[in-house]
């Protein structure tokens, strides 16, 4: 296993920049020159040969390159360069098929704010602004779970010529900006598609980027549609809250908040289903610090800014997209199962799923951004959507309870759009008629689920600041993909 956490602390005199490598379970630490915004850490694919160490090359842009250099007991050699931007990932240019397990970190530029108030551990999470996981697998149980049975459209009830028909429309400019394309029918893969362009790593620009079925890609906001699934694990697990508890009585150490009883009427069916009644704006860009949701991932305490808000409605009367509420729910997932989110997820969802491998971009203080923090691969979107279409079971395990699947896709609210919304999940019309669940985020990433035809449609993309960017999946699904199906 290789992990790289680099952490950046404040410009000035006594800046100090740390790399932490654990590799094998040995942990070296070396401190670099006083200079720098940043870090870049590359994994190489180089083997470094018997008692032969890693070697840290930190390129600090003075006249002595070596200084800051860090060995450490590694079985390849990581190269760090100061950056803006910081990763730690494969070869440059090529995409991971490693089959060992591996682990991945990504940090980005943070605020230049303190707080004399935060231990130095505190701070320094603060830094980690992704946390990428690996599942313990073996080289064999992680290609075999990377695996989709694939069929042919005509064996899977579509028009044969379903691929091309696809193609020609991709090929068009109606193609630009979308990164992939994965439709799944009676859990088999029918057809994927992979472009390149721009692309954002939680509004970081890379240009340039090809994409493959390895490639992890941002879901935004199908995180909280994920967080949804999860949060009934839990239930499932006796480790959260029943949705009509009192959401307030589960966090008490904000007792003031529960002194208000209108607050305290919220419940957690409220909170799940977006109608808590709070003041929230998520309308405004997402580079906006007055946008709700960026306030939010900017707050000391991110659960308690989104409890606080002032009240605009009464609990359960109205609804309201809201990204707080899917943090509020996350923190109960976190602690009632040890207090870490993403690996309550890798192993109570991701793992028995065969997702081997995720990002999860956090917060300053080093909290996954539950409302859209994830970078998964289309193909495992697939999966999660393939779960929903199987009620809660992935080839014959039943990961989340059924009744939690009803209930969590059955409509819990009137939401915009014509829609209605379940536990975290959209529930918006076709004009087929067809049943549509659907999870959203921003840029133009699309599941969308019709279980009664056993569709599963995964749309990427980087069309971030078009808010019409959904459509693109909604066209391909009902101007292309529904036209194909073969009746009996």
């Amino acid at each position: 296993m290789h992990e790289a956490i680099l952490f950046d602390d404040h410009p000035g005199p006594d800046l100090r920049q740390q790399v932490v490598l654990a590799a094998n379970g040995a942990l070296t630490r070396s401190q670099s020159p006083e200079q720098g915004s940043g870090l870049r850490a590359e994994v190489c694919d180089a083997p470094v040969g018997g008692d032969d160490a890693a070697r840290i090359e930190v390129d600090t842009g003075t006249a002595d390159p070596d200084q800051g250099a860090l060995r450490g007991a590694v079985d390849r050699p990581i190269r760090v360069f100061r950056k803006n931007f910081v990763t730690a990932s494969g070869p440059p240019g090529r995409r991971s098929t490693r089959s060992s397990s591996s682990q991945e970190t990504i940090m980005m530029p943070h605020p230049r704010t303190s707080s004399p108030a935060r231990n130095l551990a505190r701070r320094r999470l603060g830094r980690v602004i992704a946390l990428g996981l690996a599942l313990a697998a073996s080289a064999a149980e992680q290609a075999a779970a990377d695996e989709w049975p694939t069929a042919a459209p005509e064996d899977a009830g579509l028009a044969a010529d379903l691929g091309d028909r696809l193609d020609a429309v991709l090929a068009t400019p109606f193609g630009d900006g979308l990164h992939a394309v994965v439709l799944i029918r009676d859990g088999a893969l029918v057809y994927e598609w992979y472009g390149r362009g721009v692309d954002e790593i939680y509004g970081r620009r890379k240009d340039g980027v090809v994409f493959g079925p390895q490639s992890l890609h941002d879901q935004r906001s199908i995180t909280k549609s994920v967080v949804g699934i999860v949060y009934g694990i839990a239930l499932g697990d006796g480790t959260v809250p029943a949705p009509e508890a009192a959401v307030l009585a589960a966090f008490p150490e904000y007792a003031d908040l529960a002194a208000d009883p209108a607050r305290a009427a919220i419940t957690l069916d409220d909170v799940l289903a977006m109608t808590t009644g709070a003041e929230w704006d998520e309308d405004l860009p997402y580079n906006d610090p007055k946008n709700s949701e960026i306030a939010m991932n900017r707050a000391p305490d991110s659960v308690r800014f989104a409890l606080e808000r002032p009240l605009v409605a009464t609990p359960g009367a109205a609804w309201t997209y809201n990204g707080g509420t899917t943090t509020i729910a996350a923190a109960l997932i976190a602690r009632g199962n040890g207090g870490d989110l993403a690996d309550y997820v890798r192993a109570r969802l991701f793992e028995p799923l065969g997702i081997d491998r995720f990002e999860w971009i956090s917060d300053y203080y080093g909290q996954p951004h539950a409302a859209s923090g994830l970078r998964l691969r289309p193909r495992d979107v697939a999966r999660i959507g393939q779960l929903v279409v199987d009620r809660g079971a992935w080839r014959g395990r039943q990961i989340v309870p059924a009744s939690w699947i009803e209930q969590a896709t059955s409509r819990q609210a009137e939401a915009q759009f014509g829609c209605g919304y379940g536990y975290q999940w959209w529930l918006c019309p076709l004009g087929s008629g067809l049943r549509l669940i659907e999870a959203a985020g921003w840029g133009g990433q699309e599941l969308l689920i019709l279980p009664d035809e056993r569709i599963v449609l995964v749309v990427n993309a980087g069309l971030y600041g078009d808010r019409e960017a959904y459509q693109r999946a909604f066209k391909l699904l009902e101007e292309t993909i529904l036209p194909a199906i073969e009746q009996p």
